[in-house]
């Protein structure tokens, strides 16, 4: 590849055989490969977040993890992922974000363009 950009290959990179570049491109295939279809499956290698420290303090404060704001971790591919957040972000977009209704008596109190006094 970086043959083919015309990018500085390394001297080490050119004692590389075919058989280790294929290794290396089915070993990546083998493992991120499931993380770029656009499936619905569950991943066979889900992230490990045991140890993660942005897992743990999201999982400890009762704030962040209930923040809608906050995407949850799913084992799904990022292509799903993906897909998934166009979809709440276009219904974002599509619906107004008040939960409540403002009455309408708090709407009278607001000056309009032309009541504004400076």
């Amino acid at each position: 590849m970086l043959r083919m950009s015309e990018g500085h290959v390394l001297p080490e990179l050119n004692k590389m055989t075919q058989k280790d570049i294929t290794f290396v491109a089915d070993f990546l295939t083998e493992h991120f490969n499931e993380y770029l279809k656009d499936e619905d499956d569950i991943l066979m290698w889900p992230p490990n977040t045991e140890g993660n420290q942005w897992f743990s303090f999201l999982q400890s404060s009762t704030h962040l993890k209930e923040s809608p704001l906050l995407f949850p971790t799913t084992p799904k591919s990022l292509c799903t992922v993906k897909r998934q957040m166009e979809a709440v972000i276009d219904h974002c977009l599509t619906k107004p974000a008040l939960e409540r209704q403002v009455p309408e008596s708090s709407l009278r109190d607001i000056p309009h363009a032309g009541e504004l006094v400076l």
